[in-house]
């Protein structure tokens, strides 16, 4: 999935499952990642830090915990196509499609 120009969103009434049974997820942005629920605990991911947020306790179940300095890992963002296949929208367009293949 792409956006190229503007939002991309994904909304469900009921569960969304992101799962893979045999390798990574990674979830990248340029700015921040927040994951936020409605009783109102967060997690947010930013270039300043971590910051957890929540209106009640913080529970860590570890067998060892270690909190050394500061350290940092970049993430290259990948690249977008920087021309559109209108062939290709048209014919998604055609076909009753919302999906264009290039």
């Amino acid at each position: 999935m792409q956006a190229q120009a503007g939002q991309a969103e994904v909304a469900a009434k009921g569960l969304i499952n992101v799962q893979s049974a045999h390798g990574e997820i990674n979830w990248a942005a340029a700015t921040k990642i927040t994951l936020a629920v409605a009783g109102g605990a967060s997690l947010t991911l930013s270039a300043e830090g971590i910051t957890t947020q929540c209106p009640g306790k913080i529970t860590v179940h570890a067998a060892k915990k270690s909190f050394i300095g500061p350290g940092s890992e970049s993430y290259p963002m990948p690249g977008l196509p920087n021309h559109i296949c209108t062939a290709c929208l048209l014919s998604a367009r055609k076909n009753g499609s919302r999906v264009a293949q290039a």
